[in-house]
C-alpha cells in the first residue's frame, strides 16, 4: 500500500493551450514538501474573487484575513492525490461576545484548488457543539449542509448550513472533503499565513490523525485555514407567551394584537409548565393536571426537560412539537418553547 503523508500543496497547475492538464499527471509526494516557485501556476487577477460574499447580522472569524493565498493549503496525500480531510475550527461563542442562542445561516469558505473529475465534486459541512475536549465523542451535531464545487482558484464561496448553537455554547464548523480518488478529484481547502485568533485543525485517518488535531502538532503552525460563520445571535423563534384552550388543552401562539382567544388561558415562560406530546402527530396540549392520557402522548416539562422544539403555523399560530426544522411544513416556522427565559 502507498505511504500517506501529510504535505503542503504541491501539485503545480500545468497548463497547455488553456487545458488543464490531468489528475494523473501530476507527479506523487514523496515527503513532505513545500510549494515551489508561485509563477509556476496560472494566477486568477484578483485573489479571493469568488462568490460575492453576502452580509449577514453576525458573523464570527478567527481568520486575521480572509484571503486565499497560494501555495498555502495543506492536506493528506496518497500519492499526490488527497485523500479524505476534515478540516476544524472551535468558536467559543462567550467570547465573541454572543451570549444568545447562535443560529448559523452559512459560512465563507476558502478555496485554494477545487479539481474535480466532472463538472462538480462534494465537500460536506456539519455544525456541531463541543462539550469537554476536542475529540468527536464530545460533539453534538446540530446543522449539515452539501456543497457542489466546480473547478476554483483562490476564491471565497458562501454555503448555506443552518444550525441553532445554545448559550455558552462552543461550535464546531468542519469541512468534509471525501476521498476520491477512485473518481480523480481533489480538493484543498483556502489558507494563508496571515495569522489567526483559534487553531486550524485537520483530521485524517489515512494520515493517522482519526481526531482533529492542530496543524502545529504536525508541523504547518503557520497555516491558518479562511472560514467565516455567518448567523443571528437572537433566538430563531423564541415562544414566551402561548395560549392554551380551557376546554382541549390545544396550545397556539398569542396574537400580536388581540392576545388569546376568550376560551382560552394566557401562559407566559418561564413557568413550570407540562405539555402532553403526542409522538406521531406532533400535537401539542397543555397539561393542566399535571397527566399525559392518550395513546402516544408523552410528557414533557419545562425546564426539567429542556426547550421544546415547534413548529408555529403562520396562518393559525397552531404549535405541533417539531423533531426538527426539517419537519416543518412551508406554512409553518421552527421554533421553540425556551425552558432558560
Amino acid at each position: 500500500m502507498a505511504r500517506m503523508f501529510f504535505v503542503l500543496m504541491f501539485a503545480a497547475l500545468v497548463a497547455t493551450g488553456g487545458a488543464v492538464a490531468p489528475v494523473s499527471a501530476r507527479p506523487a509526494v514523496d515527503g513532505i514538501h513545500q510549494t515551489g516557485d508561485a509563477d509556476e501556476r496560472p494566477r486568477p487577477d484578483t485573489p479571493g474573487n469568488g462568490a460575492a460574499i453576502a452580509e449577514f447580522q453576525r458573523s464570527i472569524t478567527h481568520s486575521a484575513s480572509m484571503a486565499v493565498v497560494w501555495p498555502t493549503s495543506v492536506a493528506c496525500l496518497n500519492s499526490g492525490y488527497a485523500v479524505e480531510n476534515k478540516y476544524l475550527r472551535v468558536f467559543d461563542l462567550p467570547a465573541f461576545g454572543i451570549g444568545d442562542y447562535y443560529t448559523v445561516s452559512s459560512i465563507d469558505l476558502g478555496i485554494q484548488d477545487s479539481y474535480p473529475a466532472g463538472a462538480t465534486q462534494p465537500i460536506y459541512v456539519n455544525l456541531y457543539t463541543l462539550d469537554g475536549p476536542l475529540l468527536y465523542e464530545n460533539m453534538t451535531k446540530i446543522g449539515a449542509a452539501r456543497a457542489d464545487v466546480g473547478y476554483m482558484m483562490d476564491s471565497v464561496i458562501n454555503i448555506p448550513v443552518t444550525g441553532v448553537a445554545p448559550r455558552g455554547a462552543k461550535l464546531v464548523v468542519e469541512i468534509d472533503s471525501p476521498n476520491r480518488e477512485d473518481q480523480g478529484n481533489s480538493f484543498w481547502i483556502g489558507a494563508n499565513e496571515f495569522g489567526q485568533t483559534g487553531k486550524s485543525y485537520v483530521a485524517a485517518p489515512a494520515c493517522s490523525l482519526p481526531e482533529p488535531t492542530d496543524l502545529a502538532a504536525v508541523g504547518f503552525p503557520n497555516v491558518s485555514f479562511v472560514l467565516r460563520v455567518n448567523g443571528d445571535e437572537r433566538d430563531p423563534l423564541a415562544i414566551e407567551r402561548l395560549c392554551a384552550s380551557y376546554y382541549t388543552g390545544a396550545v397556539s401562539v398569542q396574537h400580536p394584537v388581540n392576545g388569546c382567544p376568550a376560551t382560552a388561558l394566557p401562559m407566559t415562560m418561564p413557568q413550570a409548565v407540562k405539555f402532553c406530546v403526542n409522538t406521531y402527530t406532533g400535537a401539542l396540549t397543555w397539561s393542566a393536571r399535571g397527566t399525559c392520557a392518550g395513546y402516544g402522548m408523552r410528557q414533557h416539562i419545562l425546564p426539567d426537560h429542556g426547550q421544546l422544539g415547534v413548529c408555529w403555523n403562520s396562518w393559525s399560530g397552531g404549535l405541533r412539537a417539531a423533531r426538527s426544522a426539517l419537519t416543518c411544513s412551508a406554512a409553518e416556522i421552527y421554533g421553540y418553547i425556551p425552558a432558560d427565559r
